[in-house]
């Protein structure tokens, strides 16, 4: 398919410049610009899962060898992919989430469930650590990243610590007296 035409009738053209993009839709590429500073810690060659925008699973993509590209004024180096074949009817130019592991950290880290965790008005984050029947302590926790449902701790309780996981919210409006 031609994608795009870059010469039209009439204007002189310079030797060896594009006339026009082919592309071809049977094999599909993920761009995948990411913050220059954090790519060191990423394993770009591993397979990342993809979804839509609203959270739909489309598969997995395989990483493929490119030319290195960026945008030096975003600061973003490029990964690529080669996109999942599935019933997702891809278009170009879609935009989709591109869920990526941090070189192997998530089987490292703590992690509770992401309903465990509230803010505070600064942007901190807090679990309930279980003290006793019906009795919490509220502890700081510091989130590596969130997958699936799952905050993966940096810092926070101890291995194995009970946790509160549904009702932290009102627990901690309890604690603060939100809503009056």
């Amino acid at each position: 398919m031609i994608r795009q035409v870059l010469a039209g009738p009439g204007p002189p053209v310079n030797g060896g410049a594009a006339l026009f993009e082919i592309a071809d839709l049977r094999t599909l590429w993920l761009r995948v610009p990411i913050y220059a500073g954090e790519a060191a810690t990423l394993s770009p060659g591993r397979p990342v899962g993809v979804e839509t925008l609203s959270g739909v699973s489309i598969g997995i993509a395989r990483p493929v060898e490119a030319p290195p590209t960026g945008d030096p004024l975003a600061a973003t180096v490029d990964f690529y992919y080669e996109a999942p074949v599935s019933d997702h009817r891809w278009k170009p130019g879609e935009r989709v989430a591109v869920i990526m592991g941090s070189g192997g950290a998530s089987a490292t880290l703590r992690s509770v469930p992401y309903s465990a965790v509230v803010y505070d008005i600064q942007g901190g984050s807090w679990v309930y650590e279980q003290a006793a029947n019906r009795r919490y302590l509220r502890r700081r926790v510091q989130i590596h990243h969130t997958a699936a449902g799952t905050a993966y701790l940096a810092a926070g309780p101890a291995p194995g610590t009970p946790i509160l996981v549904e009702g932290a919210a009102e627990l901690w409006g309890v604690e603060f007296g939100a809503g009056k």
